[in-house]
């Protein structure tokens, strides 16, 4: 499949659901402001959403990596948290 599905879980319902749709939110502002390397918003339901995956390996599987390239990737959450 191309798509991602990403669930948010806690013991609070409305919570869940919020939480969620605030991700989505920010996926779509994400798009509309062009930033192209984030992933397309596809669907949102209930207490989840899908997007587009994108090429990469899990968090999990990933190898670690250097200071440099962390302070760089550190940069562009900044960056997009700032957007």
């Amino acid at each position: 499949s191309q798509e991602a599905v990403k669930r948010v879980q806690t013991p609070f319902p409305l919570f869940s659901r919020a939480w969620s749709r605030h991700e989505a939110v920010c996926l779509s502002e994400l798009a509309q402001l062009g930033y192209a390397a984030a992933p397309k918003l596809v669907s949102v339901s209930g207490n989840g959403f899908s997007m587009q995956k994108i090429d990469g390996l899990p968090l999990g599987k990933g190898t670690e990596i250097d200071g440099h390239t962390f302070m760089r990737l550190l940069d562009v959450v900044s960056q997009l948290h700032g957007l």
